[in-house]
């Protein structure tokens, strides 16, 4: 998502975290600057798009088919929560987010740029 996102300038991989804490993503980017040693540039983001296997959540965002074929599954890579913790629009966590992010901070091409976030990232 965030290689599309950002017009294949970044791309964000291995989050981890519990709930609602995502920690320790790594960031590679297109020219291989900045974000630290763990950027590998273009060789980290193709060794990731390649190893990459789609799910409903790259569907649900229309992203470009990449990497691996698709498993046959209906859900993807994404845990159910339990009924109280489910968000009303009937998404996963996950897709909630994703869709969320998408609509508030993905730019439509030809449209203005993205207001930047409260620490002055574009």
């Amino acid at each position: 998502f965030t290689w599309e996102a950002s017009e294949h300038k970044l791309l964000i991989c291995d989050l981890q975290g519990v709930g609602d804490m995502w920690t320790d993503p790594q960031i590679h980017s297109a020219d291989g600057q900045g974000y630290g040693k763990g950027n590998m540039g273009m060789r980290g983001v193709r060794a990731f798009l390649n190893n990459h296997r789609c799910n409903n959540i790259c569907k649900t965002l229309n992203l470009p088919q990449v990497g691996k074929a698709p498993k046959q599954m209906e859900v993807g890579t994404i845990l159910p929560l339990p009924d109280h913790k489910r968000p009303l629009s009937g998404l996963t966590k996950a897709q909630d987010f994703a869709l969320n992010f998408q609509q508030t901070h993905v730019r439509k091409p030809g449209a203005a740029a993205a207001a930047p976030l409260s620490n002055g990232t574009p």
